[in-house]
């Protein structure tokens, strides 16, 4: 592989695990300061977990397991985390098997941010494929040919 095409997969590789980490910092955050998303942040938010995870784990379902182990199904990761961006509240209401369930905000980021490490190393690995398909067809002057990464 020619020199340039290593450097833009390690580009791309690189900007994506520096968006992971300073989501995490950022998830890190609400936890620690029971953290509601200001209005002015929620676009920032929702575009940074998308170029995190590049939308991997978008089918997932999201878990909570509650301090007496329950476990309450929250929704599909990537939706359910989308709307914790217009969360106003301190709690958050989840009905689940004909049950209300309020729990703390700090405690759903922190069910997110688990969930991110899951996802994270799948994410990096789809940067690299990303990357190499990006490669190949630029590397065929007037070529609309797609081939995949490895």
């Amino acid at each position: 592989m020619p020199k340039e095409q290593e450097v833009s997969v390690r580009l791309f590789y690189e900007d994506t695990l520096m968006i992971q980490n300073s989501f995490i910092i950022w998830i890190e955050s609400l936890i620690k300061n029971k953290g509601i998303i200001p209005e002015t942040h929620r676009k920032s938010f929702r575009s940074t977990l998308s170029k995190s995870t590049l939308e991997v784990g978008r089918g997932q379902v999201l878990i909570h397991k509650t301090k007496k182990k329950e476990r309450i199904v929250l929704g599909k990761f990537y939706t359910f985390t989308m709307k914790m961006a217009y969360q106003t509240s301190p709690i958050v209401t989840i009905n689940y098997k004909n049950k209300t369930y309020h729990i703390p905000i700090e405690d759903i980021w922190l069910t997110i941010l688990n969930k991110l490490y899951d996802i994270f190393p799948f994410a990096l690995n789809e940067s690299r494929r990303m990357s190499g398909e990006k490669i190949r067809m630029q590397n065929k002057p007037g070529v609309l040919e797609w081939k995949p990464g490895d």
